[in-house]
């Protein structure tokens, strides 16, 4: 019995467990294609200064505001100077379901690389927070400290 036992837990230990964490290593966020487009639109946006885009990209509940409350929250001045922004999807940090008030969607954090294209050209990676909703993915903001990291944060 003991030897048939350990033979179990080799079994386990040799298949099962590697192949639990290789799928928690790996997060995947739904609808790739459409999120790389998205995050290209709510960053050219962002650039152009162009808040009614912005806003439609926002996530449904970020919208509660209207556009005139959206622009002032984010501190949109449409008369100031336009950037080219790009943006490329680097990495998943991490993608869960949640469920509240708005319904069912799925939450991700992203490692974004920006490229502002003007003179002192600025790049870097930022985090950024965006949901998958009604097959859609909606933008719902960067790291609060905006600043430029490395990598994903150990998410435990």
């Amino acid at each position: 019995m003991r030897n048939r036992l350990s033979k179990s837990m080799m079994l386990i230990s040799i298949i099962i467990i590697p192949i639990l964490f290789s799928c928690a290593s790996a997060p995947q966020a739904p609808d790739e294609a459409r999120l790389r487009v998205r995050l290209q639109d709510v960053h050219t946006a962002m650039g152009a200064k162009d808040a009614k885009t912005w806003y439609e990209i926002s996530t449904p509940y970020g919208r509660e505001k209207t556009l005139e409350e959206f622009k002032k929250t984010n501190k949109i001045d449409e008369k100031s100077i336009q950037v080219r922004m790009d943006a490329k999807l680097e990495k998943v940090c991490i993608c869960a379901p949640i469920r509240d008030q708005w319904g069912e969607r799925m939450r991700c954090v992203f490692l974004v690389f920006i490229t502002e294209h003007k003179p002192e050209g600025l790049q870097g990676r930022l985090l950024e927070m965006w949901e998958y909703f009604d097959h859609e993915w909606y933008f719902g903001g960067i790291a609060p400290t905006m600043d430029y990291v490395d990598d994903c944060p150990p998410y435990r």
